[in-house]
Order: C-alpha cells, then sequence, then structure tokens
C-alpha cells in the first residue's frame, strides 16, 4: 500500500537488497528501510560538505548538455544512465524535470562518457512488447493502473509508461508483468467507476484484450492482433 499523498510503496522490486542500498528507493519504495537507507545517505553527503571532504553542488548545466549531445548522437537514456553508472530514473530527470544544481561525483560521472553507443543496454533489460501488451490488455479489461501498478511493485506513473511508450524493461519486471497478467486476464473486474476509466483510456489509445493475442504472438514485436480495437460508442 501507498504511504498517504505519495505514489511510494511498501514493496521493493523482487530483484533488489531490500533497505540495504539506495537503489529500492529509487524505484519508488516507500518502506521503512529504504527510507531509512537514503536518508542517512543525504545526512552523509551533507556532513561531508559541511566539513570540506566534499564539494558543494554544481551548476547542473554541463550535465544536462552532455546528456542532450548524447542524446543527439543515438543513446538512448537508459543506455546513457547505465555508461554513467546511474539510476535511469535520474537520467531521465535531467531531461524532463532538471534541477539547477547536482552533485560533482554525479556532473564527473555523465561528463566521463566516451566512446561509441552501445548496441543495447545492459541490466538485464529485455524486449518490451510483451510486457507492454499484457498491461495494455489489462486496462482494456478495466483494470485501473494503480492496481496494476500495486500488484508489480512498481509506481503508478511508471506503470503507466511502461504500458504507452516502453520498449525495453529489466527481466525481473518482465515476468512480474507476466504472473499478474496470468493471474488476472480470465478474471471479471468488478463494475465501478475506476473500471469505466480504465477501458474508456484504453479505447481511446486503441488497445486491445486478452483475446487478440495467445501464447505464440502476444510477446511477438511482428505479430498483430486477431481482434481489432474496440470502436468509441
Amino acid at each position: 500500500m501507498p504511504r498517504r499523498g505519495s505514489s511510494r510503496t511498501y514493496r521493493c522490486p523482487p530483484d533488489h537488497a531490500h533497505g540495504k542500498t539506495t537503489t529500492c528507493y529509487g524505484h519508488g519504495c516507500g518502506c521503512d528501510d529504504c527510507l531509512t537507507t537514503h536518508r542517512e545517505k543525504r545526512r552523509k553527503e551533507s556532513r561531508d560538505i559541511a566539513y570540506g571532504r566534499k564539494r558543494g553542488l554544481v551548476p547542473a548545466g554541463p550535465t544536462i548538455a552532455k546528456v542532450k549531445a548524447l542524446q543527439a548522437a543515438g543513446w538512448t537514456l537508459d543506455q546513457i544512465a547505465e555508461a554513467a553508472g546511474t539510476r535511469a530514473s535520474q537520467t531521465k530527470s535531467l531531461i524532463y524535470r532538471p534541477a539547477v544544481k547536482v552533485f560533482p561525483d554525479t556532473e564527473a560521472a555523465y561528463l566521463a562518457i566516451r566512446g561509441v553507443k552501445p548496441e543495447k543496454t545492459g541490466n538485464g533489460q529485455v524486449d518490451a512488447t510483451g510486457t507492454r501488451r499484457r498491461l495494455q490488455a489489462l486496462a482494456w479489461m478495466g483494470h485501473p493502473f494503480h492496481r496494476i501498478a500495486d500488484g508489480i511493485g512498481m509506481t503508478t506513473w511508471n506503470t503507466r509508461c511502461l504500458a504507452t511508450t516502453a520498449r525495453g524493461c529489466t527481466a525481473a519486471t518482465r515476468d512480474a508483468v507476466a504472473a499478474l497478467y496470468d493471474q488476472l486476464w480470465s478474471q471479471p473486474v468488478p463494475d465501478g467507476f475506476s473500471k469505466k476509466r480504465a477501458q474508456n483510456a484504453a479505447i481511446a489509445n486503441g488497445w486491445v484484450g486478452p483475446l487478440a493475442w495467445d501464447d505464440h504472438t502476444i510477446d511477438n514485436p511482428k505479430a498483430r492482433p486477431a481482434i481489432g480495437p474496440r470502436k468509441v460508442a
């Protein structure tokens, strides 16, 4: 369950060490262990800056410019994050929610990126076609994204992005979505506002339901649905 007023969940991604690093916090976990780890890291950084052991924040302009230059050269944000050794969410924030300042080590990590664009991202990234289709089919049935997100241990915003624009995802995310889909695709959704809202969004986006796919086509990027999308009434 998310904390009041927050999209963070109490659940860490299944492939990360719960509460032992800041990775889970970066993935949206808001449990006590992950919050404590994150706060302790920030307190240590503040002490190091105060005692001169570490430089303070620096202007983010050079870092953002570097990321944009790499994008212009054909890099994806996930590839840039992997090369810099940072979280993908942090790299995306530099473009979509740009900060005024960043930490010096963050700037150094991005400015140090050299070489040819990688052929594909690492981090266990796999094609997200089947994951995207499964999420769209669940929405078509009337499952709201906030409930789907809770079932796979992600934030609602990230789940919605995964259903609409993602081209790649981690193997753990793929497996979590597939497991939830196998559990829910044949179960009726109770009538209500949330169901109708999810279905209307699915219709507006031209998504199709579970019967449009089978086990041999849903993960195939070249396959086409056997049943077309619903028409707007």
